[in-house]
């Protein structure tokens, strides 16, 4: 049985009612109000309210799942550590900055390529991203293009 069940038949037992009878007033046959008593016949909230409402019931319990008032359980605290942890190496965090953004360069690798930049003694100083149109950077192929970087405005025309 469930419990909406066992409820309307102690409600309808209570005031010395027959199901036909409760049937009648509630606008259902005998038969619904058996199954529903019975625990065979699932109801809908607004049959349970009209059922409940011809029984006088002013307290019906709701037909959604009701959870036990259980005992508030206190968690511990997670213990901390004694002793403060040393951070990374300055080195050791740009390694890792770079191994990841060589994972992204390596993922777009088709839309965006890293360009050396050159100084004027042929040393890459730096490197900068730069989009592939069309498969070209700027009009030229992506493995011969790169950057000079001029000391002063000498190469101004």
């Amino acid at each position: 049985m469930s419990r909406l069940g066992d409820t309307i038949r102690t409600a309808r037992l209570k005031i010395k009612m027959t199901e036909k009878q409760l049937g009648k007033k509630c606008g259902m046959a005998e038969s619904v109000i058996k199954d529903i008593e019975s625990g065979r016949r699932i109801v809908s909230d607004d049959q349970a309210q009209r059922i409940l409402k011809v029984l006088g019931v002013d307290n019906p319990i709701s037909t959604e799942l009701e959870v036990a008032a259980e005992p508030e359980i206190k968690v511990r605290p997670k213990p901390r550590a004694y002793v403060m942890p040393l951070e990374p190496e300055a080195p050791e965090r740009e390694k890792a900055a770079r191994e990841s953004s060589d994972a992204w360069l390596d993922a777009l690798t088709g839309v965006v390529k890293r360009v050396p930049v050159m100084a004027d003694d042929g040393v890459v100083v730096d490197h900068v991203l730069t989009p592939i149109v069309t498969g070209k950077i700027e009009g030229g192929a992506p493995d011969k293009v790169f950057y000079y970087r001029c000391p002063d405005n000498a190469l101004r025309g």
